[in-house]
């Protein structure tokens, strides 16, 4: 996932930020009734993603921040990540070639089994990536909305 920050800006406090977030969100997936922003919000950390009931995509972007404080402004902070699920994922199908090499010596059928599953898992990657740049969008769109309608 890229490593671009995100920065939201608001004049609420960071208190105030925090308990409408709150309100936004639910902490758990199976809390779900419809489309919704899913994950923990606290003053510590923020970490959001979008959950819609009966689907799943393995690669979701999740948005890992917090509410700081500069310039007499209120900015919500972050940036994109994987899902836990995804990282684990990935982790396995990558370590798969070198439990082969352990197990059967250095051999170059090995070593291509190595470059292919790392392709595949790159392709997969990619592919799983791309898309959630909706998701991203969509998380996007409801962070600057909640934030905005607090103001009101």
């Amino acid at each position: 996932m890229c490593k671009i920050i995100i920065e939201l800006k608001t004049s609420l406090t960071i208190e105030r930020a925090l308990d409408i977030l709150k309100k936004h969100s639910v902490d758990n997936y199976f809390q779900l009734k419809n489309e919704s922003l899913v994950g923990t919000v606290s003053k510590k950390k923020i970490s959001l993603y979008r959950g819609v009931p009966f689907q799943s995509n393995s690669f979701l972007p999740v948005f890992k921040g917090k509410f700081e404080k500069a310039d007499g402004m209120v900015i919500l902070k972050g940036k994109w990540t994987l899902h836990w699920f995804a990282k684990i994922s990935i982790g396995i199908f990558l370590l798969i070639p070198f439990i082969q090499i352990i197990r059967e010596g250095f051999s170059w059928n090995n070593i291509a089994l190595l470059v292919f599953v790392w392709l595949i898992v790159f392709v997969i990657y990619k592919i799983g990536t791309k898309f959630g740049e909706k998701d991203k969008s969509w998380i996007l769109y409801k962070l600057k909305d909640i934030l905005a309608l607090a103001k009101t």
